[in-house]
C-alpha cells in the first residue's frame, strides 16, 4: 500500500512470547528501518510493554486523527486509536520508517 514490503511474520513465533520478542529486536530487517518521535502514514509501529521488547506490530494510518492497523488471532484485523492502545494494554508505541526514506 506504502510502495514498500514489510518484514514477514513466523506464525510458530505466536505461542512464545519470548521468542516473539527477541525475534523483533534482532530481526536483519531491523537495521533498514530508523525511528521517528511522530507517526506518519506508513509507518511501523511496534508495540510492547517494554521498549525494545515489543512482541505486536501494525502499519500507522493517518486517517481519522489517526489509527493503527494491527491483527490477533483473538480480533482479528482492527484499527484503534494510538491513545487507545497506549492506555488500555499499556503499549509503549514505536514508530519506525524505512531508512531510505
Amino acid at each position: 500500500m506504502f510502495g514498500r514490503t514489510l518484514p514477514a511474520a513466523d506464525p510458530a513465533l505466536v505461542a512464545d512470547v519470548r521468542a516473539r520478542a527477541e525475534t523483533m529486536a534482532t530481526h536483519p530487517a531491523r537495521a533498514e528501518w530508523r525511528e521517528i518521535t511522530a507517526p506518519e502514514d506508513g509507518a511501523l509501529v511496534l508495540m510492547g510493554k517494554v521498549t525494545g521488547a515489543e512482541t505486536h506490530c501494525g502499519v500507522y494510518l493517518a486517517q481519522d486523527g489517526g489509527l493503527i492497523l494491527h491483527t490477533d488471532e483473538r480480533h482479528g484485523v482492527v484499527l484503534d486509536p494510538p491513545l487507545e492502545l497506549a492506555a488500555a494494554r499499556r503499549w509503549r508505541l514505536t514508530y519506525l520508517i524505512p531508512k531510505a526514506q
